[in-house]
């Protein structure tokens, strides 16, 4: 099946939208607390894999010495 905004004749148009929600403050609160974690685990990560890849570049160049 083929992709239709592969299709000539399909005219896309872009329009933007606000939107607006209604919460409680608890809820809201958990919502930015899980934002925050997902951050801090990304973050964590990122770091990790920087840690490992460091780790390598010194242990090659020790090798070649």
């Amino acid at each position: 099946m083929s992709d239709r905004r592969s299709d000539s004749s399909y005219n896309a148009v872009v329009e933007e939208a606000q939107v607006g929600i209604r919460t409680d403050p608890k809820t809201l609160n958990q919502l930015s607390s899980s934002g925050r974690s997902a951050q801090q685990r990304q973050m964590k990560s990122a770091l990790a894999s920087l840690d490992i890849a460091a780790r390598n570049l010194e242990a090659e160049e020790r090798e070649q010495s």
